[in-house]
């Protein structure tokens, strides 16, 4: 169930965005009475919350999206190794 600050947020399904969090709410009727639990807007039972399917804006993500290739573990490494500090040689004390 999403709480308050989690619009825009990610719902994840089997390691895929799937949807993107909208809103919650809560039913009231006109004799004041609600469908939550303790009346408050908290991620309480009796609470409805929203999300916006992706798939359906696939096509316009992809073309907000620019892809950037990920260096490998190993070229990161090699690039790391020259600003390591060498070892003093020769150095001694008196």
């Amino acid at each position: 169930m999403s709480a308050s600050g989690d619009s825009g947020g990610p719902t994840i399904l089997n390691g895929e965005i799937a949807s993107i969090t909208s809103y919650d709410l809560r039913l009231e009727d006109n004799c004041g009475g609600s469908s939550d639990v303790d009346g408050s807007l908290n991620a309480s039972f009796g609470e409805f919350a929203g999300d916006i399917r992706v798939a359906s804006f696939a096509g316009w993500i992809r073309g907000q999206v620019t892809l950037v290739p990920v260096p490998s573990s190993l070229a990161l490494i090699a690039l790391g190794l020259p600003l390591l500090p060498l070892p003093r040689r020769g150095l001694t004390r008196a």
